[in-house]
């Protein structure tokens, strides 16, 4: 096998390429042989692709839990996140490291947690989800950038071919069904045919995982921007949706299209109750509860799932009435105003009407942005006492600034002097 140091050197941050050499000369006084592997490794290859993994995955063969805090002390890290599968959080000088036991799993039932015991290195790649991830680079001196692939990854990965290594992957872990698809997706992988009919023979396996983990694997898909549509077409196709809540399936396709053509210009932590928004616009109060039940997502998220759906049908009800053209800004931003600008947003990508979404995002705009030149003060100032009418007022002018009836201070005061005046007729 080739020397993968150069690509170390060349494809990973400065201050990674460092991190992952102390580390692998900390874990060779310590007793044991370090690698690097996982999506590290692959996205080490796949960087052509625009792979870019933010995780560095070392795995230690011979290692036990003592030597995580051994390795730490010798390069001023810090070990947190210990779990019951040997495996360790190293904080180093900014960066997270992920350190793991080298080790063999069997699964005692269909989406339960794995028994896990130590095992050479050769075992712990076999064991992994698929060929394109169970490849590791040596760390030790002797042989650094040494490659190890026992499962032909890279000849799948030039080949663009997602392999999975066992019969029963994804029935041991019916997350590695949404994994797949992410990968598949953001790489542009083709599962092989007997991959793809393992994945589509496992959907049903899903309802065995918990919600949490579910949830994880799902908003972590969301997570994927450009290829994020992608990704959910792919979960329909294998009929994944289906099987985490009957809602969810058929998706809407170009509701998730133009999700993913603006991710670049969407807030990393907006992007997940849009996400939960675009889900929850078409669908009934009861479809939403099934689903929140289901996947039990955070508040803002469950808040962005159904208040995506209250707006869509108050919307229904303002169209029922006048054409999207002739219903005013001002009668929009209303409506939006009883909203969070997430669900508003999910919703008007969900919205099949183009000329609805086109009103919908401006006005998403404008209700943060046209507010009355004037202010509270300021109608104090043209003779309205304190009080409700003060609020009253404003709500009346910034209506007339959305719908351009208003354009600069002037204008407002003219509308302002003739409303004082019709409340001081009445």
């Amino acid at each position: 096998m080739p020397s993968a140091a150069n690509l170390i050197a060349r494809r990973m941050s400065p201050e990674a390429a460092d991190a992952v050499r102390a580390v692998g000369r900390a874990a060779e006084r310590a007793g044991v042989r370090p690698y690097l592997v996982g999506g590290s490794v692959r996205d080490l290859f796949a960087a052509e692709r625009g792979a870019s993994s933010p995780d560095i995955d070392i795995a230690l063969e011979g290692a036990d839990a003592a030597a995580f805090a051994r390795i730490a002390a010798q390069i001023g890290g810090r070990v947190s996140r210990r779990s019951q599968f040997v495996t360790a959080k190293l904080d180093l000088s900014g960066l997270s490291i992920d350190l793991a036991m080298t080790r063999a799993e069997r699964y005692p039932a269909s989406g339960g947690l794995p028994q896990v015991r130590p095992a050479p290195l050769a075992e712990d790649l076999a064991r992994r989800d698929f060929s394109v991830n169970a490849m590791a680079i040596s760390l030790s001196a002797a042989d650094f950038g040494e490659i190890a692939d026992p499962c032909g990854g890279l000849p799948d990965l030039r080949q663009s071919k997602l392999r999975a290594l066992h019969a029963r992957s994804f029935q041991d872990d019916a997350t590695r069904i949404i994994r797949a698809a992410r990968y598949s997706a953001r790489l542009s992988l083709e599962p092989t045919a007997e991959t793809r009919r393992w994945l589509t023979e496992s959907a049903p396996f899903i309802p065995t995982i918990s919600p949490a983990r579910i949830r994880a694997e799902l908003e972590r898909l969301f997570l994927e921007g450009e290829s994020a549509a992608r990704a959910m077409s792919r979960l329909d196709e294998w009929g994944a949706l289906a099987a985490m809540h009957p809602a969810l399936s058929p998706h809407d396709r170009a509701a998730w299209t133009r999700f993913s053509e603006r991710a670049g210009e969407t807030p990393r932590d907006a992007q997940i109750p849009i996400a939960y928004a675009i889900i929850g616009a078409p669908l009934s109060d009861a479809q939403i509860a099934g689903i929140a039940a289901r996947l039990r997502p955070a508040s803002r998220s469950a808040r962005a799932l159904s208040d995506a759906a209250a707006l869509t049908r108050r919307l229904a009800d303002a169209l029922r009435y006048a054409q999207v053209k002739n219903i005013p800004a001002s009668r929009l931003v209303a409506i939006l105003d009883r909203f969070d600008d997430r669900a508003a947003i999910g919703a008007s990508l969900a919205a099949p009407d183009s000329n609805l979404r086109a009103r919908l995002t401006a006005c998403i705009q404008a209700r943060a942005a046209d507010r009355p030149h004037l202010n509270g003060d300021d109608l104090i100032a043209l003779g309205i006492p304190p009080g409700p009418a003060i609020g009253e007022i404003l709500t009346r002018l910034r209506a007339a600034r959305l719908d351009g009836e208003t354009a600069n201070p002037e204008d407002e005061r003219r509308l302002a002097r003739k409303l004082i005046a019709r409340r001081n007729d009445v």
